[in-house]
């Protein structure tokens, strides 16, 4: 049994990607509320105040720099990691982040990938529990 072919790996798969898409989404919308807070902010502090060229300076590569910052850690970094670039969750850490939603399965998708780790090429007991445990599991 191939360890990336098993539904229960392929659900998991699904998961991570779905995971990543969120947190996505949830930076968008905190780079964009961050980004105009700040844009407002700016503009405000420049047309109240009467500030020389090397303070105007100063305000604009601050703000050059803030949302620099904002786009690689709200958009780039989700962006590389749904795109499998860099540190990956791993299905252990996936379970638990399913595990902390669903109480009732938390225990039996950690001892399915347990087992599924422990199954080699000719042990088909294993390989009965790791079928029963994805059949209990397939529902959610």
């Amino acid at each position: 049994m191939q360890l990336h072919n098993h539904l229960l790996v392929q659900k998991l798969d699904a998961f991570i990607r779905k995971y990543y898409k969120n947190l996505l989404l949830k930076g968008v919308i905190i780079f964009i509320g961050l980004f105009v807070l700040f844009f407002l902010s700016v503009a405000a502090l420049e047309y109240f105040g009467r500030y020389n060229s090397l303070t105007r300076a100063v305000l604009f590569y601050t703000f050059l720099t803030f949302s620099l910052v904002l786009l690689l850690r709200f958009i780039v970094y989700p962006l590389a990691q749904l795109f499998r670039m860099g540190k990956q969750l791993s299905y252990a850490q996936a379970a638990e982040i399913i595990g902390l939603h669903f109480k009732e399965v938390s225990d039996k998708l950690m001892n399915a990938l347990q087992l599924l780790n422990q199954v080699g090429d000719k042990n088909s007991l294993l390989e009965a529990a790791i079928q029963q445990k994805t059949l209990e599991l397939s529902p959610l």
